[in-house]
């Protein structure tokens, strides 16, 4: 899709996962090029803050309802100050709920393991559409191919442009190395919400042949996560 001149092009969709502990983590798009490394460097922090500030939210929720049970038991025998540290109080406990409620029902745990399939899932079908297109461009490199017999200099060109796809073919499937380590790790959520067990082949089973013959275990593998994310009932 081509941009006007002088307009934006359209944001990327906010990427954001529920913490079964009531926090959530916000993904980023990248910096744009030619960015200052200074400022590569501060932003650089911000990322690894996010994480920080997510692990800590519930620690600072409980912190303020003690805080405000101190204020409410300080404001006795006030009843106008007392009522009025009771109404913070109530929020606070909303939100000791929000952090807890992973202990106290499902429903927080499914949300988290939904959010974590579905970033899995969409990276996946982003990743299967790259490697579809780089196939097809290989195709049509290999007919320019037949077609540029006798002219070597424009062979040797070709050739280049299918050593760049074909490595580029390879850095997509080994980059399922981690998709499939974080997918073994979720195992367990899954099954906690009665997800059932999701077949994750290993990198070296993907690697072991040929490109093209690793597409179609990514494939059932993108579509047995559909099939979950749409079974979970939350």
């Amino acid at each position: 899709m081509t941009t006007a001149l002088g307009t934006f092009p359209a944001p990327p969709a906010q990427r954001t996962i529920r913490l079964p502990t009531g926090a959530t983590l916000t993904g980023s798009a990248d910096l744009p090029k030619g960015l200052d490394e200074q400022c590569k460097v501060a932003f650089n922090l911000m990322l690894q803050m996010g994480p920080f500030m997510a692990s800590i939210e519930c620690l600072v929720d409980i912190l303020q309802f003690v805080f405000d049970t101190v204020e409410f038991a300080s404001a006795a025998p006030n009843l106008p100050k007392m009522a009025k540290a009771a109404v913070k109080l109530a929020e606070d406990g909303k939100k000791l709920t929000a952090c807890f409620g992973w202990f106290l029902g499902p429903i927080p745990l499914c949300q988290f393991v939904k959010d974590v399939l579905t970033m899995i899932h969409d990276f996946v079908t982003c990743l299967l559409e790259l490697m579809d297109s780089i196939l097809t461009q290989q195709l049509e490199l290999q007919v320019k191919m037949g077609d540029a017999q006798g002219n070597p200099e424009l062979l040797e060109v070709l050739n280049l442009a299918q050593d760049n796809l074909s490595a580029t073919m390879g850095q997509a499937v080994n980059s399922m190395g981690p998709i499939l380590n974080l997918l073994q790790l979720m195992g367990g959520f899954m099954q906690t919400v009665g997800a059932g067990e999701l077949a994750v082949p290993s990198i070296d089973q993907l690697t072991g042949g040929s490109v093209v013959a690793a597409l179609q275990p990514i494939k059932d593998l993108n579509d047995a996560l559909g099939v979950i994310i749409e079974a979970l009932p939350c």
